[in-house]
């Protein structure tokens, strides 16, 4: 008598689908943890870049003796040239970071770039404010 079925070793049906259903599980987990990840480094950069400045801003009036700012920035920008100087007369008086016509180079920087991701208002009493993230 002959075999109606010879056995190819291969997957029957239900071990594909019972494959696939374990994977579609385990995509449905990942895909929310990673889309997470992603938003809270978001929220973590804003928040680091809104600190450094703060700081440099802090930094400045330290240096510089002030109680208050001479011209605060009111309208938000992310030019770290238009933050404030500590002259209110001298179109070179950026120091958060020069303008390029800033005669000293590095000397007087207290941020590392001169634009941030983020606009940033900064008042009298040197309270920087973050308006947009930029993230």
């Amino acid at each position: 008598m002959k075999k109606l079925c010879q056995d190819k070793g291969g997957f029957t049906l239900v071990e594909v689908l019972v494959a696939i259903g374990l994977l579609a599980m385990l995509a449905g987990i990942a895909v929310p943890v990673v889309t997470n990840l992603r938003g809270g480094a978001q929220t973590d950069a804003a928040a680091t870049e809104l600190s450094m400045v703060q700081s440099a801003v802090d930094t400045l009036m330290a240096d510089q003796k002030l109680s208050t700012l001479p011209n605060p920035v009111t309208t938000a920008t992310n030019d770290m040239s238009r933050f404030p100087g500590w002259q209110t007369a001298s179109p070179y008086g950026y120091v958060l970071y020069p303008s390029t016509n800033y005669r000293n180079s590095d000397a007087d920087k207290f941020v590392r770039k001169s634009t941030t991701k983020g606009t940033y208002t900064c008042s009298a009493d040197g309270t920087v404010t973050q308006a947009t993230t930029g993230y």
